[in-house]
């Protein structure tokens, strides 16, 4: 059974208050609907709960994945023949100046000689389905599977995306079995999709003369919402007890309206879930970074279960996954 062995993230010193990015957001402006800017911005920021939001380069992201591999290495004394997959879990930043493949990169300068680079595109939820592909792969024990996960916007990227403002950030985690030490196993998994946006913009554009109601929901990205209300209901359904029972559940650091929307749809108690606002919301690095930041403050005992639970999309497809941890 594997269990998570390591976890770091980073987060970039420069800290940018989400009304100056507000501001300066043509569509905030745009959502606003001509509305007071200053009157929006606040009540935004009110519903949300997201206040600073951690801004840093894209052209450190080889840098700063560097640093945080080397520190994991110097942390572990781990054997690194026995990394065989490297879960790199960003389609968007795997190109670095043109012609350098960052995951390779850092499996050669590392000397990860045995493991084997698999690029992942499931958007915010990659970190959670890399989890659950490298507990399947991990069956011999004292094989590892090493997480890295970037997320980092250009300059020129739009940073208010309605339920949410993005940050940026970087994250690793080791998967493995052969470290005798307490921690939290992996015990089990689910995850859900659902393509239904995809389906209604193809069969707009195939015909100007079919016209599908639910396309023109789409449109203002409301379809989203939907199938995130779908996929969760489909996630939480199937696994209700575990939900219920979890000592807690680590989320996302999407919004605090967000949260009010979907997360309560399925009666969980508030104290259950635990996510960070500090440096908006980065991605897939979100579940890393609260997973450490949960397990390095609380003492554990036997048999203390929690969740990891993220979903992913792109406005064109929906991806959402669980994974369950028992202390042990």
């Amino acid at each position: 059974m594997a269990k998570i062995l390591y976890s770091d993230y980073y987060i970039p010193e420069n800290i940018v208050s989400a009304e100056e990015i507000l501001f300066n957001s043509n569509q905030f402006r745009q959502a606003s609907n001509g509305n007071d800017i200053y009157e929006s911005i606040e009540k935004y920021v009110k519903e949300t709960d997201l206040h600073s939001i951690a801004v840093g380069r894209k052209d450190e992201i080889v840098e700063v994945l560097s640093k945080l591999v080397s520190k994991m290495l110097d942390k572990l004394d781990i054997d690194k023949a026995k990394i065989k997959t490297i879960f790199y879990t960003s389609y968007e930043e795997y190109i670095y100046g043109g012609n350098i493949s960052v995951p390779h990169y850092l499996q050669e300068k590392f000397e990860f000689n045995d493991a084997t680079v698999v690029i992942l595109n499931q958007d915010c939820s990659s970190t959670i389905q890399a989890i659950k592909m490298a507990n399947s792969l991990n069956v011999i024990e004292g094989e590892f599977s090493l997480i890295i996960s970037p997320y980092f916007l250009s300059n020129d990227e739009e940073r208010f995306i309605e339920f949410t403002i993005l940050g940026d950030g970087a994250g690793i985690m080791l998967i493995g079995d052969d470290i005798d030490q307490k921690g939290f196993n992996i015990v089990g998994s689910t995850s859900a999709s659902n393509g239904r946006m995809s389906v209604a913009a193809y069969n707009f554009d195939k015909s100007s003369e079919l016209v599908d109601p639910y396309y023109n929901y789409l449109k203002n990205k409301m379809g989203t919402f939907e199938a995130m209300r779908r996929v969760f209901a489909k996630l939480v359904a199937s696994n209700e007890e575990k939900f219920k029972n979890a000592n807690k559940i680590i989320i996302q650091n999407i919004a605090d309206n967000f949260f009010n929307t979907y997360y309560k749809l399925y009666k969980v108690p508030d104290e259950n879930f635990y996510n960070n606002y500090l440096g908006g919301h980065i991605g897939d690095v979100d579940i890393i970074r609260n997973f450490k930041d949960f397990t390095d403050k609380n003492d554990f005992k036997i048999g203390d279960e929690i969740i990891l639970l993220a979903i992913g999309s792109d406005f064109m497809g929906m991806n959402s996954g669980a994974v369950f941890l028992k202390y042990f």
